[in-house]
């Protein structure tokens, strides 16, 4: 569709519009005084208000369409693989607008595989996730009108009929927003726009819309992350009601949390609620998830330090290294395997337990109690003069 085209719908859509009065039906303030409010909706339990809208922003490979994915498949199947609540179970609507369908079919295949879903919840999934990928496609929700301000074309009302049509929709999930406006990224006033538009999608469907945006570059390099974490116009967040923005772990964050691998680093990245008006302190915290093999995100094991002192459990494994050199050269899967079998480093993924090892052999090494031996994978006690 042309621009010219948009224009001359926008218009006639417009025309068929009665002006719509409201100043005659103020609410019933006393009643509201006197009754207690109903418990609000949530789509995710202390996270995600149902029925507002919201913005996700991340720098390019923070994995903010992966996310987007996360959610709506969680709530087909009532589960998220970290630790959120879904509050309210449904049907999502995701429109990819970079999206191709083998792209949709290469990360649905990865993610029910690397979630190990069984085939009654791939036939949840089937049945409540609905995805229109649209690569390819200029498909605007907001265009210029005759007078240049922005407006809702009809394939906004068209995807708000849909959503009401498809009944029990809880999600929405719109990526990258700025592609379904023709408004300026750099512009305030288009930047309210767009993020008005996400809200009022929300209000009037009862879904939860989400919509993603580029962050700003400088949002990579800071350890607490704020609002206003959009690229170009900020009024975007102003509009919405919850911000969530994604980063990848800095080189700092991995030497505290003993992390040497750059491509293991890479795997992992920081969530934060920047922005939640109905939102209790503790959902500000920030949450930390891994990229598995298949792309899928995971609740992440780390621990921080910010001593290079030896804790309680880095002398109990010093111990069990000692007493393994008292009858043989100590090797490194040895030490560890003993150290799993004490409790020391949890069982599980073979990389996070080489992790935890690592932080243990530091901070042992920083406090020269170790060393590496003659042979490679070998540590032994340091010798006392």
């Amino acid at each position: 569709m042309t621009d010219r085209n948009y224009l001359k719908d926008i218009e006639a859509y417009r025309a068929k519009q009665e002006p719509e009065i409201v100043w005659d039906s103020p609410l019933a303030i006393g009643d509201l005084l006197r009754r207690k409010p109903q418990p609000r909706r949530e789509l995710v339990r202390n996270r995600i208000q149902l029925g507002r809208g919201g913005l996700v922003t991340g720098l390019g490979g923070s994995s903010k369409t992966r996310f987007l994915y996360h959610l709506g498949i969680g709530a087909a199947v009532e589960r998220l693989p970290w630790d959120w609540e879904i509050a309210t179970p449904g049907k999502s609507l995701l429109v990819l607008t970079e999206d191709t369908q083998a792209d949709v079919h290469d990360v649905l295949y990865a993610m029910v595989s690397g979630l190990r879903l069984s085939d009654a919840q791939m036939d949840q999934v089937a049945a409540s996730l609905h995805v229109y990928p649209l690569a390819g496609r200029d498909l605007k929700l907001l265009a210029r009108d005759e007078r240049g301000a922005l407006a809702k074309t009809p394939n906004y009302h068209t995807l708000e009929e849909k959503i009401l049509q498809i009944g029990g929709v809880v999600f929405v999930a719109i990526d990258p927003a700025l592609s379904v406006t023709e408004g300026d990224e750099l512009d305030q006033n288009d930047q309210r726009t767009l993020g008005k538009l996400a809200d009022d999608l929300a209000v009037r469907t009862g879904a939860t819309c989400l919509i993603a945006s580029h962050a700003t570059k400088g949002s990579q390099h800071t350890e607490e992350l704020a609002s206003h974490n959009s690229r170009g116009g900020g009024a975007i967040t102003d509009a919405v009601r919850m911000e969530y923005a994604l980063r990848t772990m800095t080189a700092t964050e991995a030497l505290r949390a003993g992390i040497t691998d750059l491509a293991e680093r890479k795997r992992y990245l920081q969530v934060c609620a920047t922005k939640g008006n109905h939102l209790p302190p503790a959902a500000y915290a920030p949450i930390w998830l891994r990229r598995g093999d298949f792309g899928v995100l995971s609740a992440a094991d780390l621990e921080f330090s910010d001593s290079n002192e030896p804790d309680t459990k880095d002398m109990q494994a010093f111990d069990i290294l000692r007493e393994i050199a008292a009858t043989t050269s100590p090797k490194l899967a040895d030490w560890r395997a003993q150290c799993v079998a004490a409790g020391l480093i949890p069982d599980g993924e073979f990389k996070r337990q080489e992790k935890a090892m690592q932080r243990i052999i530091k901070r042992l090494s920083d406090a020269g109690l170790v060393e590496r031996g003659f042979a490679r994978g070998v540590y032994q006690p340091v010798t006392e003069q």
